[in-house]
């Protein structure tokens, strides 16, 4: 094959990759956050490897266990909505608005990523992400008061 062959298939394939979904490609060389936190406990892990999870996402240590991370999204930026359930804990999330971990009644119910075992492990991976600035002391929110923060 000659030259003016090889820079053919060469424009095609870079015409097939542009044409693609690049958040996809942009997710293949990131990495996952290094976070360096004392866990209270050993979370169940929901991946072993990045093949259980979906194709934009890595199979990240997150929150003392392995989860399905999308390493283009900041997991620290999302809202924790909250559903009536029995059997609750106390787990903490980051506000952006107030730059800071607060705690909350976490239940079977709760789903998201924004919800760490204690204030160090939050505030540790938020800051992994590049989200949290100066964390400073915690206080309890009340249940009113935390779906007002978000």
């Amino acid at each position: 094959m000659g030259s003016g062959g090889r820079l053919l298939i060469l424009l095609l394939l870079l015409l097939f990759i542009l044409s693609q979904d690049h958040n996809k490609l942009l997710a293949f060389f990131r990495k996952c956050p290094r976070i360096r936190a004392k866990c209270l406990f050993r979370e169940n892990n929901d991946c072993v490897n990045d093949k259980d999870c979906k194709a934009q996402e890595k199979c990240c240590l997150f929150s003392c266990g392995m989860k399905c991370i999308d390493p283009t999204e900041d997991p620290c930026d999302r809202i924790v909505k909250t559903k009536h359930c029995q059997h609750t804990l106390t787990r903490w999330y980051y506000s952006i608005k107030e730059n800071e971990c607060y705690p909350f009644e976490y239940n079977l119910c709760t789903d998201s990523k924004n919800s760490f075992q204690s204030h160090d492990v939050c505030k540790r991976t938020c800051l992994a992400f590049g989200e949290a600035m100066n964390l400073r002391g915690s206080r309890v929110v009340s249940q009113k008061e935390f779906q007002t923060l978000g």
